[in-house]
């Protein structure tokens, strides 16, 4: 595993209400000539547990789920497991439910018919760095599973039907056994949660919508209500979605409307109040295929996040087509590399 750390010689600031944040620390984590994407992370007692889909290309079909640990607050990290299936395994998401450590995913069957089945897998550490597969159940057929959060007494999850683009939300007491909650009232797929210091539930869906891709943001209710619903202003995909003191940070991959050029692919950072209006606070290292980003806490109360680039390599792509924009179609259904890159966010009080 190759370790690079960047110290931002001046990191940018910006105040949203009471909240100061910036970024201290970037770098890459993994970096194999493979295509790694998609990760996810989180904290497990005194250690933090993060994994990703690596494959030998975006829309290749031979994904596997590395696992990487570290002990010593994301300064060093070991590879500890690998789940495979028959099919493509992608999305893992990390989540602590009832006391273990689960990883969630979305196997991609690819039939002879051309017909593509979904099916959710979980793995659960039940000995030190060791993963079972355990049965779930109660997901909509062909869904494909997105995430999963600690909220009210219980869990809720988020699942989505490719073929007719419903997001939906479901309630758990134990995380295997899962019963449908409600279906978001906008046409979506992938659905970033997160729960408030006053355990109220947020969500922000990647819309289906590629003229613009602005993507909507809802407060749900305990009785299943939307009590708030928003479209965001900016273009994004791949988004993050945590709750910070009185607002959120939030984590994309950032696209500008009515273009779909090189210079259109880059991972923003954000800061969002609970009205939805969004604050730019600086890009992150990142270019060409990227984002998916993923976040947790360090014992510093700095936030830890992942995410995914082709940054590393995007002089060679740019050269490969002589300087002309990417067709981003024909980019993610390639074998170009990307990397796990990660950057640590200072969220303050402001004086």
């Amino acid at each position: 595993m190759k370790f690079l750390i960047t110290i931002l010689s001046a990191a940018l600031c910006l105040v949203l209400g009471a909240l100061e944040v910036k970024v201290t620390e970037t770098g890459t984590l993994v970096q194999n000539g493979r295509h790694n994407a998609f990760p996810s992370i989180c904290r497990y007692g005194d250690d933090l547990y993060f994994s990703f889909r690596s494959a030998s290309g975006h829309r290749m079909t031979d994904g596997i789920l590395p696992v990487y640990k570290s002990s010593d607050e994301g300064k060093s990290w070991k590879k500890v497991a690998e789940m495979k299936a028959k099919g493509d395994l992608r999305d893992p998401r990390c989540a602590v439910v009832n006391g273990k450590l689960m990883i969630y995913a979305g196997e991609v069957i690819h039939n002879p018919d051309k017909s593509k089945t979904y099916v959710t897998r979980a793995y659960r550490m039940d000995e030190k760095d060791k993963f079972s597969e355990i049965p779930v159940k109660g997901f909509r057929k062909n869904s494909f599973f997105w995430g999963c959060v600690a909220y009210d007494g219980g869990y809720v999850a988020t699942a989505y039907v490719p073929k007719t683009a419903e997001a939906d939300l479901y309630r758990s007491k134990d995380g295997l056994t899962w019963q449908h909650w409600m279906t978001l009232p906008d046409k979506g797929n992938e659905v970033s949660m997160t729960v408030d210091a006053a355990g109220e539930l947020h969500c922000v869906m990647r819309t289906v919508d590629h003229r613009t891709f602005r993507p909507f943001y809802y407060k749900v209710s305990r009785d299943g209500k939307i009590v708030k619903s928003v479209k965001l202003s900016e273009g994004m995909q791949g988004i993050m979605l945590q709750s910070v003191g009185d607002g959120f940070i939030l984590a994309a991959r950032h696209w500008s409307w009515g273009k779909l050029g090189a210079e259109d692919f880059r991972t923003d950072l954000f800061t969002m109040d609970k009205d939805g209006n969004l604050k730019l606070i600086q890009r992150l290292p990142s270019s060409d295929d990227n984002s998916y980003a993923f976040v947790t806490q360090l014992k510093n109360g700095k936030w830890y996040t992942v995410y995914y680039s082709q940054h590393n390599y995007n002089e060679k792509f740019r050269s490969a087509e002589k300087g002309k924009d990417y067709n981003w179609q024909r980019m993610l259904g390639s074998h170009r590399p990307a990397d796990i890159c990660f950057a640590v966010i200072e969220t303050t009080p402001s004086r």
